[in-house]
């Protein structure tokens, strides 16, 4: 830092030519008072370049006077003034020596956000007795050290005058809590017993010092603990589980860059030996993966059969035997390529192996192929040339067969096929009047034809399949017969309507007549009053229209369909049976995406008249509707079921399990239909129940019950806290007894109306 030098005026007396005078000196000279304007000797005040004239005209007890004054100031003997400001600052802009008392039970907390108290850029201190907002509760003194930026920022640090605590708390919008910086009892948030622990060289005993630690060792004499095998200086780290249920270690050599690793169950268990990672040991896992995912390789000794690789992977030998005769005239050295399906172990003919093998020579003569299916083997079959493959058309992979007995089509392969009308009989097709394709496959003395029909509609494909059989002595030939597999007879689509043939009636009612109301499960009765629905004793269901008006009124019976959104749009086919006809009336439909009906399937039977449609009403609501056109006549049909599905084709209908079908019904509506006894908890409260099946919403509960012994119905005041899975306790209007039993039934109505 630089020397600013003199800086005050010096009083000299009487100007004397032999005194030599510096800057700033003061003398008195011919009543004159001059100041030193550099240092100078022997020359005279009045020359202007060395001497500046303060005062002129005084008389030398004035000049005294003052010079005496300035020496007094100089010496700090008299006051000055007081400055209203120092180097620009006020003296509020400086930290006070001595903190302010604040009157007791004062909220520091409160007391900073006080823009008046503590002004935004300060930093000061305060002494609070029994603060409101202190770090200690009961009696409690403390200085509070505020660093305020704003009033989103502050910091205050407590120092307990008490005990020898110090406490911080900060303040960034919102304050954190008080927190003991000076005897802490978590580091970072965390518990000492959460944080990796560093001992030093040799300070613990490594095989029963608990906790997630790490420490160097050197002592190798079992004092120190068991050190991994042929080390001197090692680094070992600890973790545990949560419990200390499962410890691991883990040891880095110095000397020999070597990691060994080693674990044990519970602080009392015996530790493992200590095991070289880089040892080649035995993983479970290679990168969170098994080695049966590893396509892996093997080399077999001389003279291995190939029956012996059955593992997934590329197996050598120098000496194969079992390998196809043509690859073996050649050389018996090769590559298999297994691919097994379960990986089983064994040999192929005598264990029960699924998989595929190929053979490939190392001579460019090709590569062969064979299947192994339980104890069965194909027999090596050359693959085909790719070069030829690639150069044949895609109808070269089919032969066109037309008027040939399938009978006599024994080669493999697969034919594309022609039929007729006789084709069925005389050519032994399965069908006629139908094509398709063939597919030949041969097993040894086996022949397997599938025959794929497109018949009916396109999505559908009928397979049959039979057999050929050779007697191997006799060389007499039997074929099977055709056996369908897959077809529009034995395949049936998922219903979408519930309680479709009408047998599951919780309700238990014989007619149903009441319009907007429901009959048996899921069925809505939504029409003109004077129509009769009857559950039928066998299922299905008798509509009876006999006592509504003749002339345009309509009779409806409806099924709305939860989760319909996806439906929207999409193809469906409508299928329904009547009772005593063996016609299954069907119709395909889109259903409808804006306000509207789909007119799907109408029927006239026995001069009724009837209609089986769609209808959304562009928002909410999607319903299946089995509507009788009211003419002067009949008006009573019976029906036995109704379907509806995705796609085009109608497929069988299929009776639904009945037990199935009451649990998808009652996720609607639920009655417990059988007493429940039930104990009083309190006063007129008595439990609830859960349902069997959750609800598709919270529904509308109604609960009748009696005590044990008397006839009449207790009167119902409230049922409690209601929800889909059902509702815990009744009260009653009544008061009952302690412990008194009651039957009580419920019935839950979670219906879309």
């Amino acid at each position: 830092m630089a020397i600013a030098g003199r800086v005050a005026i010096v009083p000299k007396g009487n100007w004397n030519n032999e005194t030599i005078y510096k800057k700033l000196d003061a003398v008195s000279y011919a009543y004159n008072l001059y100041i030193a304007k550099k240092e100078s000797i022997n020359i005279e005040p009045t020359d202007t370049e060395y001497w500046m004239l303060a005062l002129e005209n005084v008389s030398a007890e004035l000049i005294e006077n003052l010079q005496n004054e300035v020496s007094n100031i100089k010496d700090g003997t008299i006051k000055v003034g007081d400055a209203d400001t120092l180097d620009g600052l006020d003296s509020k802009d400086f930290r006070p020596s001595k903190c302010k008392e604040l009157s007791s039970g004062t909220s520091i907390l409160d007391y900073v956000l006080d823009d008046n108290n503590i002004p935004n850029l300060s930093n000061l201190a305060f002494r609070i007795f029994n603060s409101s907002t202190s770090p200690t509760s009961g009696d409690n003194d403390y200085i509070y050290d505020v660093y305020k930026l704003t009033n989103s920022f502050i910091r205050i640090v407590a120092y307990d005058m008490l005990t020898n605590n110090i406490y911080v708390i900060k303040r960034n919008d919102t304050w954190s809590s008080w927190r003991n910086i000076f005897n802490a009892n978590l580091i970072d948030g965390l518990p000492l017993t959460d944080l990796f622990r560093r001992y030093d060289l040799n300070q613990i005993n490594i095989d029963n010092t608990t906790g997630c630690w790490s420490t160097d060792v050197s002592v190798n004499d079992g004092s120190k603990g068991t050190l991994p095998p042929d080390v001197a200086w090692c680094s070992v780290r600890q973790y545990v589980s949560q419990g200390e249920h499962f410890f691991a270690q883990i040891g880095q050599d110095f000397n020999h860059a070597k990691l060994f690793y080693r674990n044990r169950y519970l602080p009392t268990g015996t530790w493992s030996e200590w095991k070289f990672v880089g040892d080649g040991g035995n993983a479970k896992t290679l990168n969170g993966l098994g080695s049966e995912l590893f396509f892996r390789k093997y080399q077999h000794p001389t003279g291995t059969s190939a029956n012996k690789a059955v593992q997934t992977g590329i197996h050598t030998c120098v000496g194969w035997t079992g390998i196809p005769s043509e690859a073996a005239s050649t050389d018996t050295q090769g590559t298999i390529i297994t691919i097994n399906y379960n990986e089983l172990g064994g040999t192929i003919g005598t264990s029960n192996l699924w998989l595929k093998q190929q053979f490939i020579s190392p001579h460019g003569s090709g590569t062969w192929t064979r299947y192994v299916y339980t104890t069965v083997a194909d027999a090596w079959r050359k693959d085909a040339n790719e070069t030829v493959i690639n150069r044949l058309a895609h109808t070269n992979f089919f032969n066109y067969v037309q008027n040939t007995n399938l009978n006599t089509l024994l080669t493999t392969g697969c034919y594309q096929l022609g039929s007729s009308s006789y084709a069925k009989l005389s050519l032994n097709f399965p069908l006629e009047g139908v094509g398709g394709f063939l597919k030949v496959e041969c097993q040894g003395n086996v022949r397997t034809q599938t025959y794929y029909a497109f018949a009916g509609k396109s999505n559908f494909v009928r397979v049959f399949y039979r057999h050929y059989f050779k007697n191997a002595e006799t060389g007499e030939v039997y074929w099977s017969d055709w056996d369908e597999k897959i077809g529009v007879d034995n395949v049936s689509n998922p219903n979408l309507l519930d309680n479709p043939d009408f047998k599951i009636n919780q309700r238990g009612l014989s007619v149903y007549t009441a319009s907007a109301q429901y009959t048996v499960d899921r069925w809505l009765h939504n029409t003109v009053d004077g129509f009769r629905v009857y559950p039928q004793t066998d299922g299905g269901i008798n509509l009876n229209a006999t006592l509504v008006p003749d002339g345009t009124a309509k009779a409806t019976l409806l099924q709305y369909i939860e989760n319909y959104t996806k439906l929207l749009g999409k193809t469906v086919t409508i299928s329904c049976k009547l009772k005593d006809l063996s016609t299954v009336y069907t119709k395909e439909v889109v259903i409808p995406t804006s306000a509207g009906s789909t007119k799907a399937l109408n029927i006239s039977y026995s001069q009724n008249n009837l209609d089986i449609f769609l209808y959304y009403n562009g928002s909410n609501r999607l319903s299946f509707n089995i509507r009788i056109n009211v003419v002067d006549l009949y008006k009573t049909i019976i029906f036995e079921w109704v379907k509806l599905e995705l796609g085009s084709c109608p497929t069988p209908f299929v009776p639904p399990n009945p037990a199935l079908e009451l649990l998808k019904c009652q996720r609607y509506y639920e009655t417990n239909g059988t007493p429940i006894c039930g104990i009083t908890f309190y006063g007129n409260a008595f439990q609830g129940s859960q349902f069997r099946v959750q609800k598709r919403l919270i529904p509308t509960i109604n609960v009748t019950a009696n005590i044990v012994g008397e006839e009449a119905n207790l009167p119902i005041s409230e049922i409690g806290y209601p929800s889909d899975k059902g509702f815990t306790f009744v009260l009653s209007g009544r008061d009952l007894p302690t412990s008194c039993p009651i039957y009580y039934y419920y019935i839950a109505d979670a219906e879309i109306y």
